[in-house]
């Protein structure tokens, strides 16, 4: 096995691409856990303790930006519902930011895309973008 490619991948179709997330404050403070790379069960835990520390500061809103997500597994979905869990019972609106279909194709499938607002775009999820605004 090539050294570059992840376990379980396919030789010759790419690396395992690895989870970058980063807590940032977007126009009028709100808070935006960026998501970059595979979302699976390697990076599961940091984006549970990313979404919590976020959710800790109690804020009206915050934006989950999985724009830059090449992989998004079922239990990046799992972290996102108990996000949601979460959110709602401290009154909190999460806005998720996805406009790749390998992000999209398993939040409608599954369904989650009723439960979460849909944005295509961070600029639209903070209300500075075009008036397409919510997906779904």
């Amino acid at each position: 096995m090539n050294p570059d490619e992840a376990p379980g991948s396919v030789a010759g179709h790419g690396t395992r691409v690895p989870c970058r997330i980063v807590l940032e404050t977007a126009a009028d403070h709100i808070p935006v856990v960026a998501v970059a790379g595979e979302v699976d069960l390697m990076s599961e835990a940091a984006l549970r303790t990313h979404l919590d520390a976020a959710l800790g500061e109690k804020p009206e809103v915050l934006i989950v930006d999985l724009g830059e997500v090449s992989f998004f597994a079922s239990c990046g979905l799992a972290a996102l519902l108990r996000a949601q869990q979460q959110a709602a019972e401290q009154r909190t609106e999460i806005r998720v930011v996805a406009d790749d279909r390998r992000v999209i194709r398993p939040l409608t499938v599954t369904g989650v895309d009723q439960l979460l607002k849909l944005y295509p775009s961070r600029a639209a999820a903070t209300g500075d973008g075009p008036a397409g605004g919510e997906q779904g």
